[in-house]
């Protein structure tokens, strides 16, 4: 395989690789200029592979020429045309031994070109088979002491010559290198000419068709274009942040285009607005998607009609929507001054440029379907063309710079006490233009934050209570004198029950003692479940980890509505109806305490331990409302508001639930939760 030697090093690490990719119209030519590296101790100098492609992903797949010694090197429009990428690798010990053989390899004076792989005409199984390998072609390799690189091995060869009548490289040396595997090539095999141990950035620049004007100048070269993006929590809404530019003097005042896309090939395919401001918000973007934002700056010959184009926002300026030719038999004659386009010129503003393929016209009036040209090609650059009927027309974007830098953001929804914005848009997929799913919210599908419970809570709510009647197998739970008393009426409570043959279900026993006991012994508790599915609050951002404690619209659970009444279907006492849907709980003593806190002035800092039956399963971040004991007839009245901290559960046989303890904190009267309405109606007595 290829060793992997040291590699050049750039002599300024944050200026690496290709700095820029200008062309000449005139000249017909693309100038690329690259920072200065550094060869590794193994090697002498270093050499510029140079890579150009029409396609940004197979760019670096093979280098197309090298520069020795230089910083630049021109492109002709023959090798590079247009939409052409450019990059620029540092690399050393390739190519050949001898850099000044190279003259049948120049393009010209500033670049040599690397030649068309050539293949192999014979079988090679050893090294000792012959030292002639024969090829398709050799012409424009190294005349002599070449670097051949055939599949994952490299060979030296000293010079070119015939072999039975073929092309060949005599070979000098199969292992040049010493980390070759093997010399085995089959015939067919591609031989190119090594491009030597390269460092791998992948900085690449898009020639545009800017003319050969200066470009404007960033104060801050280091980082050129856009700054930073920031979310405003608006939904759809993102702020992008620059530095200013200057342009050359005499020409019109600095303009900034700006990019937005959300994809990053695709970010400076065309500008979508235009502003004279240092920053600006875009607006209209789909909350919850990722865009990349970049700005370059621009100019024109004059100061331009900004003013007259559409503005969503005080500080930038759209582009108008490209239209096409519709000419008699097309535009083509430099003498006719007017331009007929479909569908008509709405956007565009009074006067100014448009581009039509490669040439820049100025125009200085229009009407509903009709541009009055003022000059053809007017930067003379001579590039008066013909424009066919469906030739794109846009507003020329000006001379602007090359930078490629860009920052990635997502707009959300982060404040505001009603639903965020949603903009009707038939051309988005969810009919939206915002941040929300269609219903206005992004819902929360299912809850994966706590143990599911609920199997247990339906498979055994409705199980069979004791009675409150004397006998056998029944209890008396109106009253425990019977207990205390010697009466053995109603103080058995397991046994025998109808339909089972004498035997018992153990959790139906031990759910209707711990109903008993606590029918006896506990208090009234109304359960307030923490909602963990439905709509999300429209006041909590993707970007924070948790949500607003003392919000009123999610009282901090980030769901919509913030709570579900729980409406206990038993009884909560023998005989007494139980519309509220109240549960008994036995709360353990407790110390009630009421210290004045510094900055928060009187506050509840109780925790109680509560005893609460199996069934409904509790959990963290819960509300327990607890009740004063009433008699039946009388409203309950709410004592204080709970909030369940943690929940120690008990399994019981056969994987069963059993008792719930927990340990909850008293709320203060000013939290929110406080405002959750509940209302209550008495109990009566059940016939």
């Amino acid at each position: 395989m290829i060793c992997y030697l040291p590699t050049p090093r750039w002599t300024n690490p944050y200026r690496a690789g290709l700095n820029s990719a200008v062309e000449n119209l005139a000249l017909q030519k693309t100038t690329i200029a690259w920072a200065e590296a550094q060869p590794s101790a193994i090697a002498a100098f270093v050499f510029y592979n140079l890579y150009w492609s029409d396609d940004p992903i197979t760019l670096f797949d093979q280098p197309r020429a090298f520069a020795i010694d230089r910083l630049t090197a021109d492109i002709p429009y023959t090798l590079a045309g247009d939409g052409y990428y450019f990059g620029v690798r540092a690399s050393q010990i390739g190519v050949a031994e001898d850099f000044t053989l190279l003259s049948n390899m120049a393009i010209n004076q500033t670049a040599f070109a690397y030649p068309q792989a050539t293949t192999t005409l014979a079988t090679f199984s050893t090294i000792s088979s012959t030292a002639a390998l024969e090829v398709t072609s050799t012409a424009g390799f190294p005349i002599t002491d070449g670097y051949l690189q055939i599949g994952e091995e490299v060979v030296l060869y000293s010079t070119i010559g015939m072999s039975s009548g073929n092309p060949a490289f005599i070979v000098a040396s199969w292992n040049p290198f010493g980390c070759n595997d093997g010399y085995s090539f089959a015939t067919g095999t591609s031989v190119r000419l090594f491009g030597g141990f390269e460092e791998s950035n992948y900085i690449l620049f898009q020639r545009t068709n800017a003319c050969s004007f200066d470009t404007p100048v960033w104060s801050d070269q280091i980082r050129p274009g856009i700054q930073f993006a920031e979310d405003l929590g608006l939904g759809s809404v993102i702020r992008i942040h620059w530095k200013p530019a200057t342009t050359p003097p005499g020409l019109s005042e600095t303009y900034y285009n700006i990019y937005w896309d959300t994809t990053l090939e695709e970010l400076f395919d065309a500008p979508k607005a235009i502003t004279n401001a240092l920053s600006t918000s875009v607006t209209g973007l789909h909350g919850g998607d990722g865009y990349y934002f970049a700005t370059r700056a621009t100019y024109y010959p004059e100061n331009q009609q900004l003013t007259q184009l559409t503005s969503p926002s005080p500080d930038y300026y759209k582009y108008p929507a490209s239209v096409v030719v519709n000419h008699t038999d097309g535009y083509f004659n430099s003498n006719e001054m007017v331009l007929t386009v479909s569908p008509n010129t709405s956007g565009f503003p009074n006067s100014g440029y448009l581009k039509l393929n490669y040439e820049v016209v100025s125009y200085a009036s229009k009407a509903s379907t009709t541009f009055t040209i003022a000059q053809r090609d007017a930067f003379s650059l001579g590039n008066l063309e013909t424009h066919a009927n469906g030739a794109t027309v846009e507003l020329f974007k000006g001379i602007e710079d090359f930078n490629q830098s860009f920052h990635f953001a997502v707009p959300t929804w982060d404040a505001g006490s009603t639903a965020p914005w949603l903009f009707p848009d038939p051309n988005d997929p969810d009919g939206y233009a915002s941040m929300q799913d269609s219903d206005g919210y992004r819902a929360w599908l299912v809850d994966n934050l706590h143990e599911d419970h609920s199997e247990f809570e339906t498979d055994n709510i409705d199980f069979t209570a004791q009675d409150a009647l004397c006998g056998t197998y029944k209890a008396n739970t109106s009253t425990l004198v019977n207990l205390y008393t010697g009466n053995q009426c109603g103080t058995y409570f397991g046994g025998r029950e109808d339909g089972f043959g004498g035997g018992i279900r153990l959790t139906d026993a031990n759910l209707r003692r711990e109903e008993m006991l606590l029918a006896q012994t506990g208090e009234p508790f109304m359960l307030l479940r923490a909602k963990s599915t439905g709509q999300q609050c429209p006041r909590y951002s993707i970007r924070g980890e948790h949500s607003a404690e003392r919000c009123s619209m999610c009282y901090g659970t980030k769901i919509l509505g913030g709570y579900d009444r729980y409406i206990y279907q038993r009884l909560y006492r023998p005989n007494i109806t139980n519309p509220n849907g109240l549960i008994a709980m036995r709360v353990q003593p407790y110390r009630n305490d009421l210290p004045l806190i510094q900055y928060r002035g009187l506050s509840q800092t109780d925790e109680v331990t509560i005893w609460a039956p199996s069934i409904p399963t509790i959990k963290k971040r819960d509300i327990l409302i607890r009740y004063l004991p009433v008699n039946p007839g009388d409203v309950p009245v709410e004592e204080f508001r709970y909030e369940v901290l943690n929940v120690e559960r008990n399994r019981i046989l056969f994987g069963d639930d059993g008792k719930q303890t927990l340990t909850v904190r008293k709320l203060d009267k000013t939290h929110p939760t406080m405002t959750f309405e509940t209302t209550l109606t008495a109990p009566a007595v059940a016939p």
